[in-house]
């Protein structure tokens, strides 16, 4: 299966607070949503060209309730490609 990495931006910046030093992290979760429903159509498209049609429906009806699973299974793609790269 062929992951397509869209990850959210990431913005890290050094700040100093009292003599400390340390890196803030911003997120930029805006595109989370679409990023995800991308990535499930071409996951469904994957299962279909492997697996056939019906299998494909199979996934797809047991995904279409469930988002916290599909953001799951997003997050967890992003995260293989990004250790593969």
């Amino acid at each position: 299966m062929v992951c397509h990495v869209m990850a959210a931006p990431v913005s890290l910046t050094r700040q100093s607070w009292h003599g400390v030093t340390y890196m803030h992290t911003k997120m930029d979760f805006s595109r989370l949503e679409a990023n995800a429903a991308a990535w499930l159509k071409r996951h469904l498209e994957d299962v279909r060209d492997t697996f056939g049609e019906g299998q494909a429906y199979a996934v797809a009806v047991e995904l279409e309730d469930d988002p916290w699973t599909v953001l799951q299974l997003y997050v967890e793609d992003v995260r293989d490609a990004a250790r593969a790269a």
